[in-house]
C-alpha cells in the first residue's frame, strides 16, 4: 500500500499555509495575515532535506507544525468572534491540514521504530 511521506504531507501543509495565508491577507488587508505565509515558506526551505531522510529537518519540521498547529486557535477564536464565516473557514482548513501533517509525521515515526524493534529483534518483516 502506497502511504503519503512526511515530505509530501509537507508539501501540502506549506503549500495550503501560503496560499491560505495569501489569500487570508486579500481578504482582511491585516499584516498579521503574512505570517502564515511566512511559516509555510520557513516548511518549504526543508523540503528538500526532509525528502532526502534527513532527521533533523524531520525534527525541525515536526516541532515547526505541532507550534503552529497550537497557535493557529487563537486566530480561530477571533474569527468565530466576528462571524467572519470565510475567516472561520479559512482558520478551519489550516487548523485541519496542520492535523493532517502531524498525523503522518507520528504515523511515520511510528513505523520507522517498529521497523528498528523488529531488525533489532531479529524479526524482520
Amino acid at each position: 500500500m502506497n502511504s503519503i511521506k512526511p515530505y509530501q504531507a509537507n508539501l501540502i501543509n506549506f503549500t495550503a499555509m501560503v496560499f491560505i495565508g495569501l489569500w487570508s491577507y486579500t481578504s482582511t488587508h491585516l499584516n498579521h495575515a503574512l505570517i502564515i505565509p511566512a511559516i509555510g515558506i520557513l516548511l518549504s526551505a526543508f523540503h528538500k532535506q526532509m525528502k532526502a531522510g534527513e532527521n533533523l529537518a524531520k525534527n525541525i519540521v515536526i516541532i515547526i507544525t505541532l507550534l503552529n498547529f497550537i497557535s493557529l486557535f487563537m486566530p480561530l477564536e477571533r474569527v468565530i468572534s466576528t462571524n467572519d464565516l470565510m475567516g472561520i473557514i479559512r482558520m478551519s482548513l489550516l487548523i485541519l491540514i496542520n492535523l493532517f501533517a502531524l498525523i503522518v509525521y507520528y504515523l511515520s515515526f511510528k513505523a520507522s521504530k517498529t521497523n528498528q524493534l523488529n531488525k533489532i529483534e531479529g524479526n524482520d518483516l
